[in-house]
């Protein structure tokens, strides 16, 4: 997705996107278990406005999906372990 076409998301995820890419070229297995906590800003807002954006978006949804992403972290660990 090319820069600056977020408008229509309120939360994207960039960093496992580079891991994953690195697995890809190596030939790697992977999964990824995340939760919400990476608001998508618009660049055209006060950085100050951004960063309460994000907080909000954290503040509400951040307890429940680290919770809930941590059960299923476990839950796949276990399932692999069979």
């Amino acid at each position: 997705m090319p820069a600056g076409s977020y408008d229509n998301f309120a939360v994207i995820e960039m960093d496992d996107a580079v891991i994953a890419q690195v697995c890809l070229q190596q030939g790697l297995q992977f999964t990824f278990v995340r939760n919400v906590s990476d608001t998508a800003q618009n660049a055209s807002l006060p950085a100050e406005v951004q960063g309460d954006w994000g907080s909000a978006v954290y503040d509400v949804f951040g307890f429940y999906t680290s919770y809930n992403g941590a059960l299923t972290a476990r839950a796949i660990i276990a399932a692999l372990s069979v």
